[in-house]
């Protein structure tokens, strides 16, 4: 199973297990590759919508695995038992919708030993709820996809309190900062042009975007002395 660097990126996330839940899993690739691989033991690919979940069975079949890897359908992780999976992946949504499937399903996530998180948006309003609710952050990684960045979340379930507190940690990741990761750096100069261009042409009298754009282009300032 070749993975694109997306997936490859939350794949290697996901420590060696039982059995691995892919909420949102589509064509099915994460859990055939964990279990084709190894790396789970067994898989239970879940999705909210019947097509994608016909994907994941036809690729399923196609790699053999029809008896280490089940389908569901199901919102979020409603039809899966507390307990039922040691690992968790959710990706390919938005954060918001990350955070509902969270809050719906906390039960199911805190006796999972560990969670792997990918939002495509809203990824600062993930981490603070992840350290809100007592969750500890282990790992952040980040990779380029298709020109397209994207962060993965690591969470595990080892009564370590979260220790992220100032707003260069919630919006572009302690972890990240702390290992001086080299995709976050090129985000970083990206996001300090794209903030600078924009502030160029600001009207001067919306003054509330000012001061947002301001705050922003400090923390970015802030994460970049991190790489001095």
């Amino acid at each position: 199973m070749q993975l694109s660097r997306r997936l490859s990126l939350i794949a290697s996330m996901v420590d060696r297990t039982g059995v691995v839940a892919d909420v949102g899993t589509d064509h099915g690739y994460i859990p055939i590759y964990l279990v084709g691989e190894g790396i789970a033991q067994a898989a239970i690919a879940m999705d909210i919508n019947s097509g994608p979940l016909a994907r994941a069975e036809i690729n399923i079949k196609n790699n053999g695995l029809e008896d280490k890897i089940s389908t569901r359908l199901s919102d979020g992780v409603k039809e899966l038992e507390s307990g039922e999976a040691d690992a968790i992946v959710v990706a390919g949504m938005g954060g918001q919708l990350i955070i509902k499937i969270l809050e719906d399903g906390e039960e199911v996530f805190r006796n999972a030993g560990q969670i792997i998180l990918s939002p495509h948006s809203d990824i600062e309003m993930v981490r603070r709820y992840l350290c809100e609710m007592g969750y500890n952050i282990c790992d952040e990684s980040m990779v380029i996809d298709d020109n397209k960045y994207y962060n993965v979340i690591k969470v595990l379930n080892n009564y370590k309190s979260c220790d992220y507190s100032s707003d260069e940690d919630f919006v572009y990741g302690k972890r990240l900062l702390d290992k001086r990761d080299a995709v976050l750096k090129k985000f970083l100069d990206k996001e300090e042009i794209t903030t600078n261009d924009i502030l160029k042409n600001i009207k001067t009298h919306n003054t509330e975007k000012t001061a947002y754009l301001s705050k922003k282009l400090d923390i970015i300032r802030k994460c970049k002395g991190f790489y001095t």
